[in-house]
């Protein structure tokens, strides 16, 4: 309803002095009738999308305030309530941006809410002449880098929590670019124009210069600690440079899945890595009880570890990963973080996962240590859409996929751990409802069985012509990575 009040709104507005007067009553009567007054009796009742602090608070008091904006000479009193319940409402979602931008939803959701929360801050000064505060909320100016940064060079985005991979510049980064003074928003709004709305761009396409990324010195190594995301990149600008997303993750977060630890990788303008995304929203308890049976939002459907697996949800539903360490320079960029939450209620006392961009940003290093009180079965997992070939003696793997290669190599792991592909699909033991996508993708893995304190660290480097492959790199304790600096 929120969605179609903003969009009477523009149309009523718009199109005003067009419209004779017959077809504006009617369409008035209708945006009250259908939209306004039933918006005032959630407000007051105290519906669930008024507490929230999600996308869905900002889009409907978005939708709501640009109709009550509209219609503000029709009814005054109703119009000015609405605005006013919005405003005493929006605070605590917008506050989901700060402090640095970040979204806990992904790129998607941020798409979403960034999209209606800029046309309704942009048309409150349109019509008021103020925005009464809301573009100075902690995060908003940074938030469009988080854009940038979720951006792999294949043009696919760390797609976390029931996001698809698909990016695009929003038009409402225009907006952004102009009002926070950053023009590498306006270039990341321009590389999207092909798929926006075309009516958003051409309301604020010229208001401000274009600098790409590089040009901006935006960072190529980012942590956004307050949603769980840390993203690195070997450079800016071109389509096969080497990107990961890792995801320390918050399992209880809005959208969020048993994810946590999870990465994406890019290199050569392949994603080697992949994150499954969103299954049908549709599925029995796809929002609530029954989420963490579904595959792709298991732990399993990650590349992740995964530590005694069963029936029950293969992470704690309400665990939350935290960053311990990260750095970057000309040469590396690396995160560390503590994922002990994760498996905490199994014995295990302690993993961590670091995930490095190493050697001139030329490799990649995943790395876990785990520690537990009793032996534990663990899973190590990779999904890809690769081919894979397995060396004989397993401590190897050949990935090939568009004419590009990579190799990934166990550089440290216990006695006996190689690497295996498996089906996209659950293990024996875990759950497996009825109606779920089926996954094209394989799975590169290792099994660690009965490891009660192993370090796991696999090494991904790219395959190029006539170019020697290095030799494994020493393989140091995720608690040196800050002293040596990588």
């Amino acid at each position: 309803m929120a969605e179609l009040l903003n969009g009477f709104a523009i149309g009523y507005d718009w199109l005003h002095a067009y419209l004779d007067d017959e077809r504006r009553s009617s369409i008035a009567a209708a945006m009250f009738d259908k939209g306004l007054r039933p918006a005032l009796e959630a407000y007051e009742n105290g519906a669930g999308w008024t507490t929230e602090t999600n996308n869905w608070q900002i889009v409907c008091v978005g939708g709501i305030a640009m109709a009550s904006l509209a219609l503000a000479d029709v009814d005054p009193g109703l119009t000015e309530r609405l605005l006013q319940l919005g405003m005493r409402h929006v605070g605590p979602a917008i506050d989901e941006y700060a402090p640095s931008g970040g979204f806990p939803e992904g790129i998607v959701y941020w798409k979403y809410a960034t999209k209606y929360l800029v046309q309704y801050i942009a048309s409150l000064v349109s019509a008021t002449g103020h925005d009464f505060g809301m573009s100075d909320a902690p995060g908003l100016a940074e938030t469009g880098a988080f854009a940038l940064h979720m951006a792999g060079p294949t043009g696919l985005s760390f797609n976390v929590a029931d996001a698809s991979p698909a990016q695009g510049g929003l038009p409402e980064m225009y907006w952004l670019a102009e009002r926070y003074e950053h023009p590498e928003y306006a270039w990341w709004a321009d590389e999207g124009l092909a798929s926006a709305d075309p009516a958003a761009a051409m309301v604020w396409y010229g208001l401000s210069d274009r600098a790409t990324p590089a040009q901006a010195g935006l960072a190529t190594d980012v942590v956004y600690e307050h949603v769980g995301i840390a993203l690195s990149r070997s450079a800016w600008g071109g389509s096969t440079g080497l990107f990961t997303g890792f995801r320390p993750g918050d399992n209880a977060s809005s959208h969020g899945d048993l994810d946590m630890g999870t990465f994406v990788l890019d290199a050569g303008g392949v994603r080697w890595a992949e994150d499954l995304g969103a299954e049908s929203y549709s599925l029995p308890g796809y929002f609530g009880s029954q989420r963490g049976t579904y595959y792709r939002k298991r732990a399993e459907g990650h590349n992740t570890l995964v530590i005694g697996s069963g029936s029950g949800p293969d992470q704690a539903p309400a665990g939350r990963g935290k960053v311990i360490a990260h750095g970057s320079s000309g040469g590396a960029g690396w995160t560390v973080a503590d994922l002990s939450e994760a498996y905490a209620d199994r014995g295990v006392d302690a993993w961590q996962r670091g995930v490095a961009m190493i050697d001139d940003r030329t490799r990649v290093v995943v790395q876990d240590e785990v520690q537990a009180s009793q032996p534990a079965d663990a899973w190590w997992f990779m999904h890809t859409s690769a081919t894979v070939e397995i060396a004989p003696d397993g401590r190897s793997a050949v990935l090939t996929l568009d004419g590009r290669t990579v190799l990934a190599r166990i550089a440290d792991a216990p006695a006996g751990a190689v690497f295996s592909v498996m089906d996209a699909a659950p293990l024996p033991t875990s759950p497996n409802p009825d109606g779920q996508a089926a996954n094209e993708q394989s799975k590169l893995t290792i099994r660690v069985s009965d490891g009660s304190a192993f370090t796991l660290s696999v090494v991904f480097d790219p395959v190029v012509d006539g170019v020697a492959l290095p030799p494994l790199p020493q393989i140091v304790r995720l608690a040196g990575w800050a002293s040596r600096g990588l």
